[in-house]
């Protein structure tokens, strides 16, 4: 051995006192010259020749000598190896053996990496249980794949190691996973991305994005590709293509005015032709524009409120409108649909994508042929009526001249049948002015019918006027019958209490309404109270007549005769309304 190897595993010796990791010096026989205390640990050997085989092979070492591969050059032997230590335990290494200069020594470092080979173990597993496909490939091709690579690439690892990638990338020349150039271009670090279809080997066809990662420089370089599955994803686009498409056929087809909008902007991004003719432009010109293009602009605002309701439901949900537009000849009525189509009623109206389909259709001939056939059953109806009117009126005038004949033939019952006879006039008057004029009926008609049948049957002299306004004034269909009745009983009261001299009746408008005053010759008793009469006289039936609101009875003596008067107001009265012209109609 050479004066100068002591000098060296000297140093040596120091040098691996120093070093945690294992460190040997051997000679070409075996025998180990320096040992610190971790190689003594991890070997439990005294020479290399008791070491275990694959001990000697990570060391270079053989019972035939070093291994030829080990030289003098720089480039030091290097071996991974998992061994069993001298305790037993696993252990996973890597060694670089170096020779020296004169060939007469060896130096080995051993690099414990049983810990990060577990750490790597980790990282893959972690790996291996992600859902996006992991594959990194080296220099001599495929190296690891994880479990949804190897699902994806549709075979188990050991058929795809150390093939390219380019195994699923089917008959495509132009398949991006053959694009090598594009790739080796890439610098450490640096990605690439891109969506392509793969090809599996057990048959399979499907979409996948691909992200590409470059690490290391030349011999270490690898790419690590990360396949993510997006096959629904294209299904689910190509599903709305052929819906949108579908759509589109429909609504350029359809007979109904149909338009598509921005829920956000409420802007027409597609319109039909039907459409296009309400705004008479064409659909092409549509694009961009708002409701009130198509509605006017009194309506823009509204339907813009009620696109806002469609999308704060769910999508499919539907807001029905009906709206005119247009002036005169021109007006047309809509009756409008508004239907969600598409997005998040929580965010399409702050940003995201939404979509509101409106739907309108012209039903203004629809609508017309509505109006004109309850104008239709309005006027049969009120045909109806007046021949119902007509035969109760004609009913009771039967039933009048019965009791007037009763009369003659029974002078004793003469003055209550006279007075029965009276009260179904004054009904029947009041349904033979209905039969001309149904509904409210004017006052100052309702009177004078009544003292005109009054004076008939009693052959007295009645005298009626009414003076300028009241004609305005007119007796609710509810209240006409009772008051006429009043009115009849007051007349005949007034018959009956004055054997001489004519009957005035007066009828004049006031603030409030209209007053009517009965005046005739006669006196009242002696302590006469309105409010004590009795309910079966005739002024007792007349209180009980009377409505409740809007009517004053008062009856007073005025020299030698006696004044009764009636204070009629709303709700007891009621105006005409007033017509076009400003004038009151009425009946």
């Amino acid at each position: 051995m050479s004066e100068a190897v002591p000098a060296v595993t000297e140093t040596i010796a120091w040098i691996g006192a120093l070093s945690s990791q294992p460190l040997v010096c051997f000679d070409a026989a075996g025998g180990i010259l320096v040992a610190n205390a971790a190689f003594r640990e991890l070997s439990g050997a005294a020479r290399l020749d008791e070491l275990a085989p694959e001990f000697q092979r990570l060391l270079g070492w053989t019972p035939a000598g070093p291994a030829n591969a080990i030289d003098t050059g720089r480039t030091p032997w290097c071996f991974h190896a998992t061994l069993a230590d001298a305790q037993g335990r696993e252990r996973h290494l890597f060694s670089r053996t170096q020779r020296s200069a004169d060939g007469t020594h060896f130096v080995a470092l051993i690099e414990d990496q049983s810990q990060r080979r577990e750490q790597d173990l980790a990282r893959l597993a972690e790996l291996d249980s992600v859902l996006v496909g992991i594959v990194t490939v080296g220099r001599l091709g495929i190296e690891w794949m994880n479990r949804s690579a190897r699902r994806m690439f549709g075979a188990p690892f050991d058929d795809c190691v150390g093939r390219n990638i380019d195994i699923v990338a089917g008959a495509d020349p132009e398949h991006p996973l053959r694009e090598a150039l594009r790739f080796a271009m890439l610098g450490d670090g640096e990605t690439a991305s891109f969506e392509c279809q793969l090809h599996a080997l057990d048959g399979r066809a499907f979409w996948v994005a691909c992200k590409v990662v470059a690490t290391g420089q030349a011999e270490a370089r690898r790419l690590t590709f990360a396949l993510l599955d997006i096959g629904r994803r294209r299904d689910a686009e190509a599903r709305t293509e052929i819906a949108n498409a579908s759509l589109a056929r429909i609504i350029d087809a359809a007979p109904l005015a149909i338009s598509l909008h921005d829920a956000r902007t409420r802007r027409i991004e597609r319109a039909n032709q039907a459409a296009a003719e309400i705004a008479r432009c064409s659909p092409a010109e549509l694009l961009g524009a708002r409701p009130e293009a198509l509605f006017g602009l009194a309506n823009g605002a509204r339907i813009a409120a009620d696109m806002e309701l469609a999308m704060q439901a769910a999508v499919g949900a539907v807001i029905l409108r009906e709206i005119r537009s247009g002036e005169g000849a021109e007006e047309r009525v809509w009756d409008l649909r508004l239907i969600h189509l598409s997005g998040d009623p929580a965010t399409a109206m702050d940003g995201d994508a939404g979509q509101v389909l409106l739907v309108a259709s012209d039903v203004t001939a629809q609508r017309a042929a509505e109006a004109e056939r309850l104008r239709e059953a309005i006027a049969q109806r009120e045909l109806l009526v007046r021949e119902v009117h007509h035969r109760i009126k004609n009913n009771l005038q039967g039933v009048a001249g019965l009791l007037q004949g009763m009369a003659g033939r029974r002078p004793e019952l003469g003055e209550a049948l006279r007075e029965a006879v009276g009260q179904v006039n004054a009904i029947a008057q009041v349904y033979g002015l209905r039969v001309g004029a149904p509904g409210a009926l004017p006052l100052a008609g309702v009177m004078q019918a009544i003292v005109n049948s009054l004076a008939r049957v009693h052959g007295r002299t009645l005298q009626c006027w009414a003076e300028p306004g009241v004609e305005r004034w007119l007796l609710p269909e509810t209240e006409a019958t009772p008051i006429a009745l009043t009115l009849n009983e007051l007349v005949t009261n007034a018959i009956k209490h004055s054997s001489t001299g004519a009957i005035q009746c007066l009828l004049e408008a006031t603030a409030a309404g209209v007053c009517v005053s009965i005046a005739n010759t006669g006196r009242l008793s002696e302590g006469f109270e309105l409010e004590q009469r009795d309910s079966r006289s005739g002024l007792g039936l007349v209180r009980a007549l009377l409505p409740r609101r809007g009517t004053r009875l008062t009856i007073s003596q005025e020299g030698d005769e006696v004044h009764v008067r009636i204070e009629l107001s709303e709700p007891a009265i009621s105006i005409a309304p007033q017509d076009a012209t400003g004038s009151r109609e009425t009946p």
